[in-house]
């Protein structure tokens, strides 16, 4: 005997709705997103890319083009390609929670040992190795959920990507480096970061964005030599 399939084509149809960008996004929170952001995270074991930054304090800015590596359990690399101090190499170990760093060009033959406090390894507005890599910038939004007003918008498209985007006003700047409001990008493929922007007082202070995004390529201790 045949059955009719209009139950299943309804079904079907609800189903069609809910995978649907549009469901996708009725279905969103920011705490979703950021729930989505976490699985993917604990997914990677390592990844490397290319870390664009823009920074701003008082009349001062830097521009910088980054090479980045992280592995687990907290290895970071970064080795800066354009901008000021160009040439410069810094590894983060999280063994002995200390950097190995050494300057461009002459001096590339010094090579020194320090905390990864130590103001010669931080940008102008305080930012350190340690907070580069993609669980820090979840744990800060994590605490914005609870301390800010928190929006999610999207998906739409942003620098040629989509992406959700969250925007979190009344941040308290002791979070971030004397930001006010931050905005985070999320690719709405796999909820990874594209970039963020922080603001202070209604002005850009920190630009960052994220390039050639590269994951689990095998990386080992001997990508973190310098």
């Amino acid at each position: 005997m045949r059955r009719s399939l209009a139950p299943f084509a309804g079904i079907l149809v609800l189903l069609t709705a809910f995978l649907s960008p549009l469901g996708a996004q009725e279905n969103l929170s920011p705490s979703a997103l950021l729930d989505s952001l976490e699985t993917r995270w604990n997914q990677i074991q390592d990844y490397t890319m290319e870390l664009h930054s823009f920074q701003k304090k008082g009349e001062k800015t830097q521009n910088r083009v980054y090479a980045f590596r992280y592995m687990r359990p907290g290895w970071i690399y970064l080795h800066v390609l354009e901008g000021d101090g160009k040439g410069a190499h810094v590894v983060y170990n999280p063994q002995t929670d200390k950097v190995r760093a050494k300057k461009g060009g002459l001096l590339s033959v010094i090579k020194l040992t320090l905390s990864p406090d130590d103001k010669r390894v931080l940008s102008i507005r305080g930012f350190g190795i340690k907070d580069t890599p993609f669980d820090v910038l979840l744990r800060r939004w994590r605490t914005y959920l609870q301390t800010a007003q928190v929006q999610l918008q999207g998906p739409q498209e942003v620098e040629g990507q989509e992406v959700y985007v969250l925007e979190a006003t009344g941040v308290d700047p002791t979070l971030s480096k004397g930001a006010d409001r931050e905005v985070l990008y999320l690719r709405s493929t796999d909820f990874l970061p594209v970039g963020f922007d922080q603001y202070e007082g209604g002005e850009l202070v920190h630009r960052v964005r994220y390039k050639d995004l590269r994951l689990n390529v095998g990386l080992t201790e001997e990508d973190f030599k310098i």
